[in-house]
């Protein structure tokens, strides 16, 4: 079954946004799976990920927030990824670094659509032994140790806010 919008509560993007630049690639068969996307199967889920008009949207599954949106470019052979729009509303997210919001979303789609175990990614300065209460509090429970490579490659650069129109 594929997840759309219409399964869980969600909020839109607020006007409160950064975009970040990134070089990213996803294959046609990665593109197949992050298309079904994810709806929560019970209250430890904290995500809701869906694809619509052309881009990946990351929702906070007890908030319905919007916090990440991730448009695809489709190429001949792939689909490229060069930017990742992320919610600036501290009402609604905390970000870290813009690094590590590029890290999260990544490891979001690599965990939940991709079923993919990469390395869960930990904010800079935090003390080794916060990484497991860290990783609880962002996705509800500890996640077995890793076995794949990480699914976009995060060379970025922030650029400045974009006007944004959102998709809902």
């Amino acid at each position: 079954m594929i997840a759309t919008r219409a399964d869980w509560l969600t909020k839109p993007l607020p006007t409160q946004h950064a975009t970040l630049a990134l070089d990213g690639t996803i294959t046609l068969t990665d593109y197949e799976q992050i298309v079904q996307g994810y709806v929560p199967q019970n209250t430890a889920d904290k995500w809701f990920l869906f694809f619509e008009n052309g881009a990946i949207h990351v929702h906070r599954a007890a908030t319905g927030s919007c916090i990440f949106q991730l448009p695809l470019i489709r190429c001949t052979d792939h689909y490229a990824v060069s930017t990742l729009i992320v919610n600036r509303d501290p009402t609604q997210y905390r970000t870290v670094t813009d690094q590590y919001d590029l890290e999260l979303c990544a490891w979001l789609i690599d965990h939940y659509l991709l079923k993919r175990n990469t390395p869960f990614p930990q904010p800079p300065r935090l003390a080794k032994n916060h990484h497991q209460a860290h990783q609880q509090h962002i996705i509800g429970r500890t996640p077995t140790p890793p076995t794949n490579t990480p699914l976009i490659s995060l060379d970025t650069v922030a650029v400045p806010d974009q006007p944004h129109t959102d998709h809902a």
